[in-house]
Parts: structure tokens; sequence; C-alpha cells
């Protein structure tokens, strides 16, 4: 009698892949932190003091929020 493999994979010796993604394409959606100023590009949000250049600070009510290190500035109510 012959061995039987074990586990439970097929024979064919394919394993499923994910397809590695939703399904949904969305646009890349710069322009909403750049501005063109005649022949100069002006950032319109603030930048994050501790992760640098690239990455903006979400504006929420009372704070501004940085979703890579979640470093939280508050703003004093005049600025609100």
């Amino acid at each position: 009698m012959g061995k039987k493999k074990k586990g439970g994979s097929s024979s064919s010796g394919k394993s499923k892949k994910s397809s590695g993604g939703s399904g949904i394409k969305r646009k890349r959606e710069s322009w909403k932190y750049y501005k063109i100023d005649g022949d100069q590009l002006v950032r319109i949000k603030q930048e994050c003091p501790e992760c640098g250049a690239g990455y903006f600070m979400a504006e929420h009510q009372n704070r501004l929020t940085c979703g890579n290190c979640y470093t939280t500035q508050w703003l004093s109510e005049a600025e609100a």
C-alpha cells in the first residue's frame, strides 16, 4: 500500500494568495496639502515637528494631531 500525504493541501501544489487589496482604487489627493502661488509650491497644512517633511498634522476642533507618531498640539482658544 502507498503512503498518503499528510496535510490538507491540494495535489496541485498551489496555495491561495490574497488579492492584495479591497478592490477600491483611490487617487492620491495631494492637492489638499499644497497650493501653487505663482512659481512656488506652498504647503497649506502644518507639518509634524517630530516626523519632519511629508507628514502633515490633522486639523481637529481644538488640536493638531500627527497620524504617524500621534504627536498632539493643543490650540489656544484664540487660534481655534
